[in-house]
């Protein structure tokens, strides 16, 4: 239950980065129109009409919006104005995660923590977690110091590894 709640307060604080400053890659990351739309799904999500919302993003999703990508991975895994669905929600998120974006990359953590639309791996958990904290996402943070108790120090060093070859492998 806790960890769901984690997945609604990142899709919140996706929601709010289109708003904040414009100069950080996973915001206002699109064009004037794309971000109109993803702030259209915004207001849409803000008055519980989760179906305008989906109809807003999916097709910035679509396109590589990154915050699109994440926030649909998160109507999939709440089931909201979407029927409940773990993998796709997954896939949305890694989708979002491979770009950089840390709500996504703790989301990711979370499904693979959880096994939940993906096979559980707390190795790959160690590592999305590890990704989106060294962005400063506090709840990843929270998240992979959790995940390490259930791991051993092999698994936190192979993740950690993983963590620093995507990193040289994107740049990011």
């Amino acid at each position: 239950m806790t960890k769901r709640l984690v997945l609604v307060v990142a899709m919140l604080f996706a929601l709010a980065a289109c708003e904040e400053d414009a100069g950080s890659e996973t915001k206002a990351q699109g064009t004037p129109a794309q971000n109109a739309a993803f702030k259209a799904g915004k207001a849409a999500f803000e008055r519980d009409d989760y179906s305008h919302a989906v109809r807003e993003w999916r097709p910035l999703a679509e396109e590589g919006h990154a915050l699109a990508q994440g926030n649909l991975g998160v109507m999939y895994n709440e089931g909201l104005s979407v029927a409940q669905n773990y993998v796709k929600a997954a896939e949305w998120f890694h989708k979002a995660a491979e770009q950089g974006n840390a709500e996504a990359q703790n989301n990711l953590g979370l499904m693979y923590d959880e096994g939940q639309g993906v096979t559980q791996d707390f190795v790959q958990a160690q590592m999305w977690y590890e990704l989106s904290a060294a962005q400063g996402f506090d709840k990843a943070a929270v998240n992979r110091d959790i995940a390490s108790e259930k791991m051993t120090p092999d698994q936190i060093a192979e993740a950690q590894r993983l963590a620093r070859e995507w990193t040289e492998k994107h740049g990011k």
